[in-house]
């Protein structure tokens, strides 16, 4: 038996998939790194490149003409680094 709410299940599909809608170019350059990284061409560290802290890292784009570029941040410093493009002019 599962408990779970189908109203916020779909909710939550319709959301994702017009985040999809609206950030396409995104999309695509993250499914390049992710292939780029299962084919060796980026190597994922296992340290975040702002904190050094040994932990699970994401890759972050500060320019997504340069997909391939990225910096590997773990969750905290991909989110602050998130809230200081917002402020970035």
């Amino acid at each position: 038996m599962k408990f779970v709410n189908e109203d916020w299940l779909k909710e939550i599909r319709e959301k994702k998939s017009d985040y999809i809608k609206l950030h396409k170019k995104e999309r695509k350059i993250h499914s390049a790194v992710t292939n780029a990284v299962r084919s060796g061409k980026l190597i994922k560290p296992g340290t975040c490149e702002k904190c050094g802290r040994n932990i699970r890292v994401s890759g972050h784009h500060y320019d997504y003409d340069k997909p391939l570029e990225v910096t590997w941040l773990c969750q905290k410093c991909h989110w602050e680094a998130h809230n200081m493009d917002i402020y970035r002019v």
